[in-house]
Order: structure tokens, then sequence, then C-alpha cells
């Protein structure tokens, strides 16, 4: 389905689950420290910079421009980092937003009661989206690209949501911890914002005349700056914490896909010489010696948690690995004959699919030699 920025409401209610829609027209990138101005903004009666009515934010992560390009790799953040302020938004006519991975409770209620969307753009397609990207701008008012773009976006709903944050657990893993890096560095902005806010209240209060008219001017001012600066504590608070429990979820999904797969290779005679072998390029999930004890194999493990409703329907693990993971994969493995001589033994690159569901017992497929050139 092919659509043209701005998206009218009549347009988003014939939207569903699962569709594949076309976006053409300017589309505005603005993650969470962009949403917190235009939410200050509102509140203060002040014209936006940008319009709301309709219109698509991409919560977006864009690199450096390469010479003769428009924009570097421009793919999805994590967009329950936006969450707290994005009600608000939608309230006063946002029509849509694209990202990755669930959504609060708070902001699909909104959703629904606005008619507005979400649309999931897959992670990994960072590179393909740029080169749909005509033209983008920086906002000299909200430091946000403006994008032209003409991009392939596919609609989901929270369950098929869930599923793709899955497919690569150690991908998301890092993905969230360089995340975790960038909150760092928001937070530093903000400590220096409220350090500057804190200075001028100072300078206000050293500079207020002895008449009652200034004493309130001034008592006003500062209980607008001390709510501002509450509301930006009470964000740093809820970003920290949604960090913190997602980082602890993939280190559990990781340990147990390593801990199922090792103990279905033992049963089949192989011996586990390392896990999670770090190497340069790259990591290795496990690396064995097959029954014939002469064979070396390296081991890639996908997980995928399914729920009851889920089995049989949702993709497989296996399908996230792609010819870039693939071609990676066999790098590694030349690297390690050449690091440890063995150029005499046979090397085979093996998958492991797991999928875990509750109350079941995992189900897990061997793929041997799935990977070559």
């Amino acid at each position: 389905m092919k659509i043209t920025i701005p998206i009218e409401k009549e347009i988003r209610v014939n939207l569903r689950a699962g569709d594949q829609v076309y976006l053409s027209g300017v589309m505005y990138t603005a993650r969470d420290a962009a949403h917190l101005r235009l939410v200050n903004l509102l509140k203060e009666g002040k014209e936006l910079p940008v319009p709301l009515q309709d219109q698509v934010f991409y919560y977006v992560g864009p690199t450096p421009a390469r010479p003769g390009n428009v924009i570097g790799s421009a793919g999805p953040t994590t967009s329950y980092r936006m969450d707290p302020l994005t009600p608000i938004l939608l309230d006063n006519g946002l029509g849509a937003m694209i990202g990755k991975g669930a959504r609060s409770e708070k902001v699909k209620k909104s959703m629904k009661d606005n008619k507005a969307v979400y649309l999931a753009a897959v992670g990994g397609a960072a590179a393909l989206i740029a080169r749909k990207i005509l033209k983008a701008e920086i906002d000299l008012q909200t430091g946000q690209n403006q994008s032209m773009v003409a991009s392939a976006i596919g609609i989901f709903d929270e369950t098929t949501a869930k599923k793709i944050a899955t497919v690569e657990s150690k991908m998301l893993q890092k993905e969230l911890k360089e995340e975790l890096g960038i909150i760092d560095e928001l937070t530093t902005e903000r400590e220096l914002s409220i350090k500057a806010l804190m200075e001028e209240i100072e300078a206000i209060g050293n500079n207020t005349k002895s008449t009652d008219e200034n004493t309130r001017a001034v008592r006003d001012n500062n209980k607008a700056r001390e709510k501002q600066l509450k509301l930006i504590g009470d964000i740093n608070e809820l970003l920290e914490e949604q960090n913190k429990k997602a980082l602890k979820e993939l280190d559990d999904i990781q340990k147990e896909e390593i801990s199922q797969t090792e103990k279905h290779l033992k049963k089949l005679g192989y011996r586990v010489l390392r896990r999670n072998a770090m190497l340069p390029g790259g990591e290795v999930d496990l690396l064995c010696e097959a029954p014939d004890r002469r064979t070396i194999v390296l081991v890639e493990v996908k997980t995928r948690r399914v729920s009851a409703g889920e089995a049989g329907h949702a993709p497989p693990p296996e399908a996230a690995i792609t010819r870039a993971k693939a071609d990676k994969l066999i790098r590694l493995g030349e690297r390690l004959k050449r690091a440890n001589a063995w150029a005499d033994r046979p090397l085979r690159i093996d998958v492991v699919a797991v999928e875990l569901a509750a109350n079941a017992k995992p189900v897990i497929r061997h793929h041997e030699n799935a990977v070559g050139r």
C-alpha cells in the first residue's frame, strides 16, 4: 500500500496488522530529547517547530553520511524510550510512529483513542532504509532530522513486534548496551541543562527588586523550573529501570539458549571446547569437537520464545541467519583454523535453533554444516 505523508485518520483506520506500507513525503525524526522539548512547548502554549497533525515520527539513530550520500545508516531505535511522553503528542494530533519493539499499555490505549498507528521497521535493514531517503535536514530548533523518504515499512501488532525483537538476542543485547551509553550522554546533557537552569534561577533571585509584583514573578518562575526538573528526573529514572529490566531478560534468554544447546550436543557425543568465544571480528556461541574427535564445529545458536498460540506460526529462529551473518561466520572459522594450526582438521558451521515455550519442553533443531560458501 502506497501512502503519502501526512497520513490522515481516514487512511489510518483502514490499516491492519501485517500490512506492508510504502511511505513517501516529509518524515520527522524525534527521540526522547525532542519529545521532551515538544511537550514543554505544548505545556507553555508556544508554537511548535514542526507540525503534529497526521504527521509521522521515525525513531531513528542515523550515522554520519559518507561523501556523496544523503545520510548514513538510518535504522530504527527501540521505541519504549519515547513511551512516557508519546500519549501527549498523540493527543495533539501525531498520526503515526516508526520504530521497533513493544509499546507500553498507556501508549497502546492512546493510539486506540486517537486512531494512530505504530509502524515497525525491521532491525538490520538500516543501510537499505538509508538508500530510500532522498533528502535529510537538521531542524535548528529541535536538533532532529527531517527526511524526505520513499521507504517500505511494515505494520505489526504487539505479538509480531516481540517476535522480531527476539530474533537475534545477542545483537539486541549489544544494541541495548549501546543505547544505555546514549542515555548516559543524554543524562549528562540534562544535568548540564539543570545546572544552567539553577544558575538562571539564582541570577533572577539576586536581581529581584524588593516589590511584591517581582517577588511573585520570581516565585512562579521557580515553581515552573522545579516542575520541569522533576519531570526530567522522573524520565531518567524510568529509562534506567526499563533498560535494567531489558538487559536482565536478554541475559536470561542467552543463558537458557546456551544451556539447552549444550545439553543437546553432549547427548550426541560432541565435546564443548569453548562457550561465547570472543575472536577478532566477532563471537562464536559454542566451539565444539564433533563425535569423530577430529572435526571442529562452530555452533551458532538461534533462540525464540513462543507462546502457546504462536507455536507453528512464528518465523523459525533459523530465519535470522542472513547471508551477511553466514559470511561473518565463515570468516571467523577461517581465522580459527589459522590461529590454532588446524589446517589438517576439517571445520564446519552448524546452526542450532531453540524454541522456548512456557510449561513445555524446548524444541531443538540441529542443522549440521548449515553455513558454507
